[in-house]
């Protein structure tokens, strides 16, 4: 490397910063080539110490006349190529030598730095592999100076910003990289720049095929032992599989806690769901005991009805997680048949007359007397209707109706009951589909009966007969379910 001038008030004073110049030969000499000083590397290489010529290098120039002709002349500082006679055996026979101007106790020295051609040979063919190992092994990297203005960027680096390093040499970094990061990651970059500081932030852009693609982009200064901050290196590392894996993980821990509130909700519900038919059953059977020993009849038939009532709730529990299991395991068979929707609707609403009657909701069904034919598991559909009309009738309100109506296309008929029941929050219409779930799903403190399967049970039931089914509602408004089926062209 070329020195720069320097002044020093004495050799005393050179010689304290030795430890700059050890790595290569150099040499200070006067105007009649005599040897004023000559750091360890010289001296050992050469055999030449402090009081001898340096004329006695054996070379193909006649150095004396060269220093002197420097000395004479205007310039700050020359260099010049230097081959060494065949009879010396030293490593290296060919340098190239860095002249400097230097004041020392005020009077002028030269300082003469060795470059070794075959070692400057070597660094180019090092420099020659880095870069290509650099551009061809898909290494993206700049390299700044000690400002922050562009001196390098590697092929890959220079894909990711869309512009050469023709272009973006001498730009200043945090200008180049505007259209990747934010303006809160661009602040405290120049801020990491100016403190001379490590920086990293993570960039988001879209890749070609429109797919989020992320990058850790990480700022090092590069400092020498005995010198300030000389370089910027910045590097861009692909992070995109490790953010989507943290991702999958993080979406698989959301899984499991949901599925453990699930679960809670589950055995909450469950306990629930039991204990309330139990304990009337139980009630209700002490006290027509007590009745029919007493011969009291009075009451007989209401609570033959109340036993029955809670019996039916348990048997339709248990019916239920029964039906969701075999969904879930997949051992299901399907016994399909050529029905009326009309007169399979019919049947269901009779089903329901003395539920709705009890909860003071009125069922309308509401079909035109033709038939409409589907090919359907009879059973199965059957479920699906009664579980939809059994919520429909539960979380009605006083006098309130639920309407049950068809309507035809050319290929599919769609069934729809309505409510005028509380409605379900948007937000929670896709989770109320999930076993176990209501939108209040906590035991004791739900309002409405049930365990939360009977939504799960009509939608995995409806496509697993191909059809579809939907649900509009709005809280406070009602709801709407749509089940549609193909239909059987006759």
């Amino acid at each position: 490397m070329a020195l720069n001038a320097k002044s020093f008030s004495s050799f005393k004073e050179f010689k304290s910063s030795e430890q700059l110049f050890n790595a290569k030969p150099l040499v200070i000499i006067d105007q009649n080539c005599l040897i004023k000083y000559g750091n360890s590397t010289f001296e050992k290489m050469f055999a030449l110490s402090e009081g001898e010529s340096l004329a006695k290098l054996e070379a193909d120039l006649q150095l004396e006349f060269l220093i002197d002709g420097f000395a004479k002349s205007k310039y700050g500082s020359f260099h010049f190529d230097l081959l060494l006679s065949e009879n010396y055996q030293y490593p290296d026979r060919a340098y190239k030598i860095d002249v400097e101007r230097a004041l020392i106790d005020n009077q002028e020295y030269f300082i003469l730095l060795f470059n070794s051609v075959e070692e400057l040979k070597k660094i180019e063919e090092r420099i020659y592999y880095l870069i290509n190992a650099i551009d061809f092994g898909k290494v993206a990297i700049i390299i700044t100076d000690k400002w922050g203005f562009i001196k390098y960027t590697s092929r890959s680096s220079e894909e990711i910003l869309k512009n050469t390093i023709e272009q973006l040499f001498n730009n200043y970094l945090p200008e180049a990289l505007s259209s990747l990061i934010t303006p809160q990651d661009i602040y405290s970059l120049e801020e990491s720049l100016k403190g001379r500081l490590e920086w990293q932030c993570i960039s988001s852009t879209k890749n070609e095929k429109g797919k989020d693609s992320f990058r850790k982009l990480r700022l090092s200064p590069v400092q020498r032992s005995y010198e300030d901050i000389t370089n910027f290196i910045l590097t861009f590392n692909d992070v995109t599989e490790h953010i989507e894996s943290e991702e999958r993980l993080r979406k698989a821990y959301e899984k499991e806690s949901e599925l453990n509130r699930l679960k809670s909700a589950f055995l909450a519900n469950m306990s629930h769901e039991i204990r309330t038919p139990s304990t009337a059953i139980i009630g209700f059977a002490n006290i027509l005991r007590e009745d029919i020993k007493s011969g009291n009849y009075e009451n007989s038939i209401e609570l033959v009805n109340f036993l029955d009532e809670g019996i039916q709730r348990m048997i339709r529990l248990f019916d239920n997680i029964i039906e969701v299991s075999l969904m879930e395991s997949g051992d299901y068979v399907f016994d399909y048949t050529m029905e009326d929707v009309h007169e399979l609707l019919e049947k269901s609403c009779a089903g329901f007359e003395s539920l709705a009657e009890l909860k003071n909701v009125n069922i309308v069904l509401d079909v035109q007397n033709s038939p409409v034919f589907i090919q359907v598991d009879k059973v199965k559909f059957n479920k699906i209707i009664d579980s939809i009309l059994d919520n429909a009738i539960k979380y009605n309100k006083p006098n309130g109706s639920v309407i049950i109506s068809t309507e035809n296309s050319i290929d599919y008929v769609t069934i729809i009951i309505s409510d005028s029941g509380r409605g379900i929050e948007k937000s929670k219409i896709e989770s109320v589909l999930q076993p176990f779930v209501q939108e209040e799903f906590e035991g004791h403190k739900r309002n409405y009966e049930g365990a939360g399967l009977g939504l799960t049970v009509a939608y995995k039931l409806t496509k697993l007969l191909k059809g579809d089914l939907n649900i509009l509602s709005r809280k406070g408004s009602g709801t709407s379910v749509f089940i549609k089926f193909p239909l059987i062209k006759k």
